[in-house]
């Protein structure tokens, strides 16, 4: 259907539509309606080895209230599947009842405490099946838990089946890590599970490493299949007011393992996964040839869908751009609805609220539209006052680290950056040769740490000598206003001021006036025009403005002013004591 030896379909078939079969072609043990949904070849006969026997809880503990057999652990086998796909088989006493069991495996990778989770024996993958649904968690060395694999699950007579994509440990024998599994029942937070079962951790080791290719699932892919995107709100708000479009809400859609997100500061209202592989579905209101697709937020989680018409897989959709905005995506092919039809949406990702906003029947699809890589709007100035340094700024299209690589040629050779992550950057280039003409760009870097490059740019680093004051005194009237019923006193009052390009050079020839006479007031510049004049000062001033009142202060500036009026010291000292003003 799609690629890779065409597996996917089997993968997709397996997330619409399980049905109830109890075949098993391969004779593994394990069905092939099974081997579907956890991503294992039914055709090939996996072989689980033993690698915990815990066997079953003592007489005293069966006879003991609060016990539950479908919580007991009896063994625990494990195999390599292919590539870094892998299985394990928890068998209990009785077979699992999943709405109301938790079930966690701790696998420490490379069998080093130091590294992942810090207060569980260095874990660095938590797979997890906790009421019906999967959830996992990957601990980075340092401890950071972020989004794990995805989890697959299933139930065969009195074994719970767990698949997931892992980077274990090997040796020359073969797969080794070390495990340890816990087992309870579902209670509210704070409360103690009525029964609980755990294995301690051990080593696994000796596993045989399996060299087949793994089946293609949903969450192994990083592309779409037969589905077309695009991104921003100026292509989205005109899909959702055209009269051809037929376009459904979040709130209207059928939900299963899905609600509405009652709890989001989102522009637009959506839906929330539940349990994993839920679904949202809807009918067009009307026939007609359309491109079918649904609009949702891209963030950093792995949301994914896949698209099918009547239960035919038809698509795969990934939300891997991470730029923090609306998405639509849609078929690339045109199909013929009736009101009948039936489009489903089925969560494939590993986490996130996979949150919908909207399904869309569109006639004629939107233009598509990706993430772009790339710096703009570089610019530099040579500061006002000593010579050899200069100002430089740039725009990446991606928040990423500040890097600025410059030099005497366009091979560049130095570089000023700083660890953060942003959009607008700033350097501040010092011990330059006022003789000399640089070449220099900024430096982005995608999600995946790839560079992408700016325009090469020149500058020097001469200084800039401003020009000179205007001539006499402008005045600009500054009115501090008092809504309130209660006199202002001793109110400090701050304000920038804008000044006209080439009319100030240097924010000493600036003072504010009462009734004539000069207040103190602290007074700085806050940026400079190309040509090194003043911009914006920085204003501020102790007003006292009665109830309801105003009062009227004037900024002077001009090659005929100067500031009389300053500050006494806050504090001083008289012998062997500090006075504070």
């Amino acid at each position: 259907m799609f690629t890779r030896t065409g597996l996917i379909a089997i993968a997709l078939a397996a997330l619409i539509c399980v049905p109830c079969l109890a075949q098993d072609t391969d004779g593994d043990g394990i069905s092939d309606a099974n081997e579907e949904i956890l991503g294992t070849d039914p055709a090939f006969a996996d072989e689980l080895l033993p690698v915990m026997d815990e066997g079953p809880e003592s007489d005293e503990r069966r006879a003991a209230e609060g016990y539950d057999a479908t919580k007991d652990i009896l063994t625990v086998e494990f195999c390599s599947v292919a590539e870094d796909r892998y299985l394990w088989r928890v068998t209990f006493a009785e077979p699992p009842r999943l709405e109301d069991t938790v079930c966690h495996l701790y696998v420490n990778a490379d069998e080093d405490e130091a590294t992942g989770r810090q207060n569980h024996r260095g874990t660095d993958y938590m797979l997890s099946v906790v009421g019906g649904g999967s959830t996992s968690g990957y601990y980075k060395p340092e401890g950071e838990r972020v989004a794990g694999p995805m989890v697959y699950f299933a139930t065969e007579g009195d074994s719970l089946l767990i698949c997931a994509d892992c980077d274990l440990g090997r040796d020359d024998n073969g797969v080794r890590y070390s495990m340890d599994v816990l087992v309870h029942s579902i209670v509210a937070a704070g409360e103690r599970p009525p029964m609980s079962d755990n294995v301690s951790s051990q080593i696994i080791a000796g596993i045989p490493i399996s060299e087949r290719e793994k089946i293609m699932r949903p969450t192994d892919f990083t592309e779409n299949h037969n589905v077309s995107a695009g991104f921003g709100l100026d292509l989205i708000r005109p899909l959702l007011v055209d009269e051809a479009n037929l376009v459904i809400r979040y709130d209207e859609l059928e939900m299963d393992g899905f609600e509405v997100d009652l709890f989001t500061s989102r522009r637009y209202g959506h839906v929330k996964m539940t349990r994993s592989r839920g679904t949202v579905s809807a009918s067009p209101p009307r026939a007609g040839r359309y491109h079918v697709g649904f609009m949702m937020y891209d963030d950093s989680r792995d949301d994914r869908f896949v698209i099918s018409v009547n239960d035919e897989a038809v698509g795969l959709a990934i939300a891997n751009r991470d730029n923090n905005r609306h998405w639509v995506y849609w078929l690339t092919e045109a199909r013929d609805f009736t009101p009948t039809d039936v489009v489903t949406l089925q969560a494939a990702g590993s986490g996130g609220k996979h949150a919908v906003c909207r399904m869309i029947f569109m006639p004629t699809p939107p233009q598509v539209r990706d993430v772009e890589y790339h710096v703009t709007d570089t610019e530099w100035t040579a500061p006002v006052g000593p010579a050899g340094r200069v100002n430089i700024s740039w725009i990446t299209s991606w928040p990423s680290g500040t890097r600025f690589e410059y030099g005497l040629t366009a091979d560049y050779g130095q570089l000023a950056e700083e660890d953060c992550h942003r959009l607008v950057h700033r350097a501040r280039l010092t011990g330059l040769d006022p003789e000399a003409t640089y070449h220099g760009r900024g430096v982005g870097t995608t999600p995946d740490g790839e560079p992408y490059l700016g325009p090469d740019i020149t500058f020097t680093a001469a200084g800039i000598t401003p020009p000179p004051t205007k001539p006499g005194v402008t005045q600009v009237p500054l009115t501090v206003r008092n809504p309130r019923e209660a006199d202002a006193v001793g109110w400090s009052v701050t304000s920038g001021v804008p000044i006209p390009q080439a009319e100030l050079a240097d924010s000493a020839q600036v003072r504010v006036t009462l009734g004539g006479e000069e207040v103190l007031a602290q007074i700085k510049t806050l940026g400079n025009w190309r040509d090194g004049s003043v911009k914006w000062v920085l204003v501020t001033v102790i007003a006292d403005v009665p109830a309801g009142g105003a009062v009227e202060y004037v900024l002077e500036y001009g090659r005929a002013v100067s500031r009389e009026v300053t500050a006494s010291d806050l504090a001083r000292t008289a012998g062997d004591r500090v006075l504070v003003d």
